[in-house]
């Protein structure tokens, strides 16, 4: 059995969202439907109405059932109950077809809650969430879609490119990935430490090569130019197009009232001071 459902005005956004399973219910109070519920293989695939210059973006959950409640005529929450677990494709830069291809996250739990007005999804019990090199597990999840963020609780444990972080409360930021671990303390992919020791190993010249907080090992990221040397930056895009556009930049206007210049000499306020000044 399948059912589309719609919001009202929905059909002109691009927004459509079909239920399925071996049996579809709809549920009415007061002559205004109430809920959906989908029983045996049930399975909601939902597309949010088109962003423009990014593509489509869908969620698909299933389960062994999915109930979908309305409130006022619109869908307001939907709980997928039973090997629940879904995939929700984000929105990408069309051109851009490996993002097309990678940003995609899977998750699965003993029970999903969707609440739609929020754009939450909250994962609840033996909670497991997959998205390109990032690997998360714990008891419960609440995904903010939107701001492409979420919370875990209940002891997580996350997987980040071969970095595994464990803790008792976590918030990650999936676009940027960085990330907060609390009673560890720790602001994971930056390396703060807050009441952790930091173990740093040396190179022959004392200087710091790698550094082990909370048994993750940071190593050092080479960076050139820091052995004293110039390096240069080759140009993307042609050179002769790039000096046009340069020459007929200018500097944006400024308005309002603007703080006289109070410059300071550095070289008089301390002799012993050492400069490196290079053109850029």
């Amino acid at each position: 059995a399948k059912m589309d459902y719609f919001e009202t005005p929905a059909r002109d956004s691009g927004e459509s969202s079909r239920l399925a399973g071996r049996s579809v219910e709809a549920w009415f109070t007061n002559d205004e439907l109430d809920s959906l519920v989908a029983i045996g293989d049930a399975r909601n695939h939902y597309v949010p109405p088109r962003k423009a210059g990014r593509t489509a973006e869908s969620n698909t959950a299933q389960g062994d059932s999915i109930t979908v409640f309305f409130k006022q005529r619109k869908i307001d929450r939907a709980r997928v109950e039973g090997r629940a677990q879904g995939e929700y494709r984000l929105p990408v830069d069309p051109a851009d077809t490996s993002a097309v291809r990678k940003e995609v996250v899977s998750y699965d739990a003993t029970r999903i809650h969707f609440a739609v007005p929020k754009s939450e999804i909250v994962l609840d019990q033996n909670a497991h969430l997959v998205y390109p090199d990032l690997e998360l597990t714990w008891r419960r999840v609440e995904y903010d879609v939107e701001r492409q963020t979420l919370i875990a609780s209940g002891d997580p444990d996350l997987t980040d490119r071969g970095d595994r972080v464990t803790g008792h409360l976590m918030t990650y930021d999936m676009e940027s990935r960085v990330g907060t671990i609390y009673k560890a303390a720790t602001a994971y992919e930056r390396g703060l430490y807050h009441g952790e020791k930091l173990h740093f190993t040396r190179d022959d010249k004392g200087r710091a090569t790698k550094v082990e907080a909370a048994s993750v090992v940071f190593t050092r990221r080479n960076l050139r130019g820091e052995d004293g040397k110039t390096f240069r930056i080759g140009a993307r895009g042609d050179l002769a197009m790039i000096r046009k556009n340069a020459l007929a930049a200018t500097p944006p206007a400024e308005r309002g009232e603007l703080a006289k210049p109070d410059l300071v000499d550095l070289a008089k306020l301390d002799s012993s001071l050492k400069f490196d000044i290079r053109y850029a």
